[in-house]
């Protein structure tokens, strides 16, 4: 599953190539009244006339992603907790398979289509690395099959080998970019095979919808599940199904608030019923509606993550429109600069010459950002494996000396519970520390780019490249010796004493004649003995060998699931870097191309100078000042939006 959108790009600050104007110059004017947007255009209005058609690209691609900024919502909880039937009242359409008897096995991502549209993805795929996700490969099929491809039912061979499902669809809440993944169900919490997937996913989700219901309060593995994903994306709310169904729901509202409060878990739970929310559509009845519930989640979803992206995405572009027009503005500079100061002409243009070459420089493969790119994400790809090899193997030494420590068979499903929880949080923990330490990369790449780069965060694409992939440990099938076994083996150990007594009474017989029928009972009563301590010893020894054999299962089951967990988080790992390396090596040398450009355009708007004679000189001063000044000041409103999301209230003049 890979639903994340191109990573929302923050131009470093290009490298400045002319002093700017000494003191005197004219102040910028005012900028009150113009709202950030106008700010934006204004921006591409002046790129435009400078005839800067890529640094007008780069910003009309971001203007663009501003407007519908993708926001990946999951929708987590256990099984038959009412997620999918979430999702359709959220919407009000039957995309995701309700059946009280199935639970959803796959995950199942709704988007934004202008008309309904099912995609199904293979189990595994490779999107090649490229900044389009929403062009995922699959095959496409009818709304009547999507129950069979995502559900769990009995006698369906392995779903079609379907790894995910997207449906897209036309309504009003998807159009702003909002994406709702219905994720399969986590029952017993990190303890479920499911929550491998879902917590891999949770890196990078932008938010999460915690569903449960009201047939009882909050368990502790619920609670614990709760808690490790509101620590992994901190925009969270809580959702109380099934409020129609049971009427003591308010009852177990106010307890699941003070089991969250209590466990330190700070988000708000909002009670809904899907059927109310049907209805009410269907009838046009806003009371009914707003009793449902469901208002008030599209709210909060409106509120605090398309909001929120909004003004993330409105930042990102006013940076780049800030940055792009550094550019224009220091070829206005170098232009001021020489008709300004004849004198210092000479001293200006080797600047501006050395200014160039360096930029020619940076976009090729010996630059030095290129090749801390290289050394850091190789450096990177080992610290991440070294990372995953350690978990793993604390936690195998971990679970072997578990399992010398008792008999498998006696706990194997507590033991079972427990790695595979263990298994969850470290594979969690390996993608979150992965994560941070990629951004760690990308801020110091970035920084060796343009060493006066005020900004240097990259949004990273963290989701694994293949579809989610659950981590199941198998195994279990341990032997017991039944009675009759151990009868047999008592037996079997005792029939030793049989053969000593017999032998002990005919040399008794030989050598004493009739003195050994004197001694006949104490040889019954040794040999009796002698068999009780065979057998017991025999059925000891019987009873550690299956114990042994047992763990030596259990300890194969263990390295197997191991083995399993390490292949598919390594690839899951190596796919997500590669593809963030490519990401950022493209951004970078499209910045390059930029900076050698506008380095040549310093060049030629000097030479153009030294060219007029001093009457258009003079002209020109007047000109390019004013144009200076106007550009300064949009530069100074646009750095206020991209470091607080809103306009000034306006420059002094």
């Amino acid at each position: 599953m890979n639903t994340t959108p191109a990573p929302a790009r923050t131009a470093p600050a290009p490298r400045p190539t002319a002093a700017p104007p000494q003191a005197g110059t004219p102040t910028a004017p005012s900028q009150a009244g113009d709202d950030p947007l106008t700010l934006i255009d204004r921006a591409a209005d002046e790129l435009r006339s400078a005839g800067r058609d890529d640094l007008t690209s780069w910003l009309d691609h971001e203007r663009r992603r501003m407007s519908s900024p993708v926001c990946d919502v999951l929708v987590v909880g256990e099984f038959k907790k009412g997620k999918s039937a979430l999702i359709n009242a959220l919407l009000n359409a039957r995309l995701c398979p309700v059946h009280a008897d199935d639970a959803t096995a796959v995950a199942t991502v709704v988007r934004y289509g202008d008309a309904l549209g099912i995609t199904v993805l293979p189990g595994e795929h490779d999107s090649d690395l490229d900044d389009d996700p929403d062009e995922p490969p699959g095959r496409a099929i009818p709304l009547s099959q999507l129950a069979r491809l995502t559900t769990d039912r009995p006698g369906e061979e392995e779903l079609d080998g379907a790894g995910s499902v997207i449906v897209e669809v036309p309504r009003r809440l998807l159009a702003d970019g909002l994406v709702l993944i219905d994720t399969p169900g986590v029952n017993g919490g990190l303890t479920a095979a499911h929550a491998a997937a879902t917590l891999r996913a949770l890196a990078s989700a932008d938010a999460v919808i915690l569903v449960t219901d009201a047939s009882q309060e909050l368990s502790r593995p619920e609670l614990e599940f709760f808690r490790r994903t509101v620590a992994m994306c901190p925009t969270t709310v809580c959702v109380l199904t099934k409020t129609d169904f049971y009427p003591h729901w308010r009852q177990i509202l106010e307890l699941d608030k003070g089991h969250l409060a209590r466990a330190g878990i700070d988000v708000d739970i909002i009670p809904v019923a899907a059927p109310l929310r049907h209805r009410a559509l269907r009838t046009g009845d806003p009371e009914l509606d707003q009793a449902s519930g469901f208002p008030q989640l599209s709210a909060f979803l409106r509120r605090e993550v398309i909001g929120r992206k909004e003004v993330l995405g409105l930042r990102a572009t006013a940076a780049a429109a800030r940055e792009s027009l550094q550019q224009v503005a220091s070829r206005m500079a170098a232009e001021h600069a020489t008709l300004s100061d004849p004198a210092g002409v000479s001293g200006l243009r080797e600047r501006l010459e050395l200014a160039k070459k360096e930029a020619a420089r940076m976009k090729t493969a010996a630059s030095d950002w290129q090749q801390l790119l290289a050394d850091r994400f190789g450096d990177l790809v080992n610290e991440v494996d070294t990372d995953l090899t350690m978990r793993l193997r604390t936690l195998r030494d971990e679970a072997i000396e578990r399992i010398e420590a008792s008999d498998p068979a006696d706990g194997w499903p507590e033991f079972r519970a427990w790695l595979q929880q263990r298994t969850n949080e470290d594979v969690s923990d390996h993608f979150t520390n992965m994560r941070d330490r990629g951004e760690a990369v990308a801020a110091e790449v970035i920084s060796r780019f343009d060493e006066n780069s005020a900004s240097a965060g990259l949004g990273l694409d963290l989701l694994p490249e293949a579809a989610a992939q659950d981590f199941d440990l198998q195994g279990g099938n341990f032997e017991r010796l039944t009675r009759g076994q151990l009868a047999f083996v008592a037996l079997r150990g005792s029939s030793g004493s049989m053969v000593i007594s017999s032998m002990v009474g005919t040399f008794a017989s030989t050598a004493f004649g009739a003195l050994a029928v004197v001694a006949t009972p104490a040889l019954t009563a040794g040999a009796a003995v002698l068999a009780l301590v065979l057998g017991s010893k025999s059925i000891s020894g019987a009873k550690d060998a299956q114990v042994r054999a047992n763990r030596a299962e259990a300890t194969r089951a263990v390295r197997r699931f191991l083995e399993q967990v390490e292949l598919v988080t390594r690839r899951d790992s190596r796919a997500t870097l590669r593809r963030v390396n490519q990401r950022l090596r493209n951004y970078l040398q499209v910045r390059a191309v930029e900076l050698d450009r506008s380095a040549a355009a310093n060049l030629e708007a000097t030479a153009r100078a030294i060219r007029s004679d001093h009457a258009s000189q003079q002209q020109r001063l007047e000109q390019v000042a004013v144009e200076l000044r106007r550009v300064r000041a949009l530069i100074a409103a646009l750095d206020h939006v991209a470091r607080t999301g809103e306009a000034p209230a306006g420059t002094a003049a």
